[in-house]
């Protein structure tokens, strides 16, 4: 986590390691919630809004 202008920011690694998915997973629920592409230093970042909506998200069951 870092603090951006009084903004906490969550790395794609912590926040895919704390929802218990892949950061690719991330990055495919991030596109389909419509969230900022934030990036500091090549590393993602989201606020703790954008995860929430992330985590919003109907997840898709691959294994049929």
């Amino acid at each position: 986590m870092i603090n951006q202008l009084g903004i906490k920011l969550y790395s794609a690694t912590e926040v895919s390691s704390l929802l218990g998915i892949s950061r690719e997973t991330l990055l495919h629920y991030s596109k389909r919630a419509g969230v900022q592409d934030r990036r500091v230093s090549r590393v993602r970042y989201y606020t703790e809004e954008e995860i929430r909506k992330i985590l919003q998200v109907p997840g898709e069951n691959t294994k049929q």
